[in-house]
């Protein structure tokens, strides 16, 4: 009977920690959508922005990959991994 207490104590343990990554994990999720709508939000104003300057369409997408890229770049870097994307 003993022994079997230990092992509900164990698992227990287990599901707690378990519990807690989770929060974590969905705490960093959030926060990474959050910041996926800024960034998208401040894509969209550059975009709006350059479209008003009138620039060729060639520049246009060139300086849009840039930005996707960058933000790309900025997010792995933060995160450790580009599978968040």
């Amino acid at each position: 009977m003993k022994k079997l207490e230990e092992i509900a104590q164990t698992e227990e343990k287990k599901l707690e920690l378990a519990e807690q990554y989770l929060e974590e994990d969905a705490a960093l999720f959030d926060e990474f959508l959050k910041e996926n709508d800024r960034n998208a939000s401040e894509a969209i104003k550059v975009y709006g922005y350059l479209l008003s300057l009138n620039v060729p369409r060639l520049c246009l997408i060139y300086s849009l990959c840039c930005i996707v890229l960058l933000l790309w770049n900025e997010s792995v870097l933060r995160y450790g991994t580009s599978s968040h994307l």
